[in-house]
């Protein structure tokens, strides 16, 4: 919810991007916990990607925040 918030009053592409990306996560839980399904690797392979995904745009907007604020 924090991350929307500030998608939302920055609209920036790092951050619409790392929404999405807990979107994708959301729905991966959603879908194995409605599904009853066990976690096997796939869904360790999407989590631990979308996870990394999340952190190298968060990184992404750490530099680009530290740039502007060099000038």
């Amino acid at each position: 919810m924090g991350l929307l918030l500030l998608a939302l009053r920055h609209a920036t592409a790092w951050l619409g991007l790392s929404v999405l990306l807990q979107g994708v996560q959301f729905s991966l839980h959603a879908y194995y916990l409605v599904a009853d399904k066990l976690y096997d690797k796939l869904y360790a392979t999407v989590n631990n990607l979308v996870t990394l995904g999340v952190l190298c745009c968060l990184l992404v907007g750490v530099a680009l925040a530290a740039r502007r604020a060099a000038k």
